[in-house]
């Protein structure tokens, strides 16, 4: 959020310079997100987006949070009265025929005479940075800017009616940017009787564009389904200042503020002042939130004793209305622009703010440590990450939110089971992982990009699959252990049974079965006890292309939880485990053109000890060597140990040979 310093002081005196008002946001949370700039003749502090806060989208917002930090008192804006409302009077005639329309306001201006915005507005929008247009856009972006509502303007005499419907798949829009956009059934519309006006969620047509010759109008103010807005600004890749504010949770009074703003700039810069009726479409009224607080909560927070009517005042500076006070708690009324209070730790977060993180406590609690807390799947798969480390396996961690399209190429998801995301940030991050294969494939390919051999990797974590039922009963969350390597099936095997071993895992067996993702006759479940608790096999080369991968690959899956219930008491409860350390080194010998590399590697397998690991890197031969009849041969060891003295002892060894 930007935010010139004297549209900043038209609604706080304050004699304080950027540098010192930036330095005290930013104790209340909004740091800079670049140094300060001058741009338009005007100091710009660009502030950090705060996700969860609504209202600093506005500069106002921001002037409210200062006002209440420097105990002085916020100015806020001459406002008009809106008109009566009539939705049947109103023209043109308006209808809402979708029910992502959270709350729609309307009013309407004949004879305006369009032309360009005084100096004061000019200067104002260029400091922050928006193009000057005309008198209306202008206001329309001023009032945006100041309390943080988008609106927008149409010429009335290009338009029969307005229809706020979704869009018909494969319908077109062109924005007053002149970009055509094709839309579909997702997004959200204005329309008259003939084609779409205007994407509501993020940016206006051009065909009912405010123009030199526009004599009538309408502004609106308009909230929708927040995950809709969120989702067609991302389809359509439209990054605005509009587009950035209706994906946050606005309050539905926004509306009101914005059109009253309006009209009173419409009677002060144009001249004109709005029909006598105006349009309110809201279906579901929002009720004040009343949160209380409590002097026991807040001085545990806050580490020392705080009085509740400190609090109180506190709370009140920033316009948060007391309901009810006592000597010990307080019955708060949360105002329409703090959509992001919704509880009591977070009435404590702004008393704290204001009072100033500074002021809590540095010191140790002077209570006893709490003890030590048992839990037995963390500890079970702290035992297994340290396990296959000792037997050459490199942890990888992967996103747990990824493309579906990745995920299809598996053939092992259930589209009707998948937990898709409504408002993810990246168009190709739509879905909560439903398995591992992908994600460790893309790894995979990163291993051999940098010719890593043999590639061995693993992890812990989370599958996402949505099940029968309601709520959030009905979404279903797996812990598993993921393993993939190209050493093949019966390598693999050979560590999954030495995995089960060292869990105390004796009476695991293996059963043929038939998986999509797997070849056929190289799959197998593993059962204990006759429940599964895991499988692996050998990928589908098909799978394997469609990730541009060109060799054999074996992949395992495990389930955390059931290797819990098997596993051993005694090894779950001790987690100390007896993990090699590994000492690495390459050697490289020049031998004969005809001595073959796997004599040469099974020579030096006779020298290695069980753990140690051995791995044939590749061979060379240049001008001098060939001349020779010879070649260089190099191999990787990881020798199994911690000593340096050892290491180099055994090194010794194998470059004698």
């Amino acid at each position: 959020m930007k935010v010139p310093l004297n549209w900043l002081k038209e609604y706080i005196h304050t004699k304080l310079t950027a540098k010192e008002i930036a330095s005290a946001l930013t104790m209340v949370g909004h740091a800079l997100d670049k140094p300060i700039y001058e741009q338009g003749g005007d100091f710009i502090m660009d502030l950090e987006d705060r996700g969860n806060r609504a209202d600093t989208m506005g500069i106002i917002g921001i002037a409210r949070d200062l006002a209440a930090l420097n105990g002085i008192k916020l100015i806020y804006p001459q406002e008009g009265k809106i008109p009566k409302i009539n939705n049947g009077k109103i023209t043109p005639p308006i209808k809402v025929e979708s029910d992502k329309v959270t709350r729609w306001m309307a009013v309407s201006f004949k004879n305006v005479k369009v032309a360009p915005s005084p100096d004061k507005i000019q200067k104002r929008l260029k400091a922050y940075g928006i193009e000057v247009i005309n008198n209306i856009v202008d206001i329309t972006n001023y009032v945006m800017i100041e309390t943080g509502m988008p609106l927008h303007a149409f010429d009335t005499d290009k338009v029969d009616e307005i229809i706020l419907r979704q869009a018909k798949k494969g319908e077109t829009l062109v924005t007053f940017e002149g970009t055509k956009l094709v839309l579909n059934e997702d997004d959200l519309v204005a329309s008259d009787s003939k084609k779409p006006l205007t994407l509501t969620t993020a940016v206006g047509g051009r065909e009912s564009g405010i123009i030199k010759n526009t004599v009538n109008i309408l502004i609106e103010a308009g909230l929708y389904h927040q995950p809709t807005a969120r989702q067609t600004a991302i389809r359509h890749n439209v990054r605005n200042e509009t587009s950035a504010r209706l994906g946050k949770y606005l309050h539905p009074h926004y509306c009101e503020v914005a059109i009253s703003r309006t009209l009173e700039l419409m009677k002060e810069i144009v001249g004109v002042e709005s029909e006598n009726v105006s349009f309110d479409y809201y279906p579901h009224r929002y009720v004040t939130k009343v949160v209380s607080l409590t002097e026991k909560r807040l001085n545990l927070i806050y580490g020392k004793d705080i009085k509740i009517s400190e609090a109180a005042q506190i709370l009140k500076k920033l316009e948060f209305q007391i309901k009810k006070q006592d000597n010990t708690e307080l019955s708060v009324g949360v105002p329409y622009f703090r959509t992001d209070v919704t509880m009591e730790d977070d009435l404590i977060e702004e008393v704290l703010r204001i009072k100033g993180y500074e002021t809590i406590p540095s010191y140790l609690p002077q209570r006893p440590s709490p003890p030590k807390l048992f839990f037995p799947q963390m500890d079970l798969e702290d035992k297994i990450k340290d396990i296959m480390v000792k037997m050459g396996f490199n942890e990888v961690i992967s996103q747990q939110i990824v493309d579906i399209k990745e995920s299809r190429k598996t053939e092992v998801i259930n589209e009707d089971r998948v937990v898709k995301l409504q408002n993810s940030w990246n168009a190709e991050l739509n879905i909560l992982r439903p398995e591992f294969i992908s994600p460790q494939l893309k790894y995979f390919i990163a291993y051999v990009q940098h010719n890593v051999a043999p590639i061995k990797i693993f992890e812990i974590g989370k599958t996402y699959t949505k099940e029968a039922g309601t709520g959030f009963d009905k979404y279903k969350e797996v812990r598993k252990v993921a393993l993939t390597t190209d050493t093949g099936f019966y390598e693999l095997k050979s560590v999954l049974e030495r995995l089960f071993m060292e869990l105390g895992i004796s009476n695991a067996i293996l059963e043929k079965i038939d998986f999509p993702a797997f070849k056929k006759d190289v799959a197998a479940k593993i059962t204990v006890n006759g429940e599964d608790i895991g499988k692996f096999g050998g990928i589908k080369k098909s799978i394997l292309y469609s990730f541009g991968i060109e060799r054999e690959v074996t992949h395992a899956v495990l389930y955390v939880e059931r290797l819990l219930k098997y596993a051993t008491e005694d090894i779950i409860s001790n987690i100390e485990t007896s993990v090699i350390n590994f000492i690495g080194e390459d050697f490289t010998f020049i031998v004969g053109e005809k001595d073959e590399a796997g004599k040469i590697q099974e020579k030096i397998r006779k020298e290695l000890g069980p753990h140690d690991q051995l791995n044939f890197v590749g061979e060379y031969r240049d001008k001098k060597l060939k001349s020779q009849n010879k070649k260089s041969v190099t191999f990787n060891i990881k020798f199994a140990t911690n000593n340096l003295e050892k290491a180099r002892a055994h090194s010794n060894k194998i470059k004698s040979l």
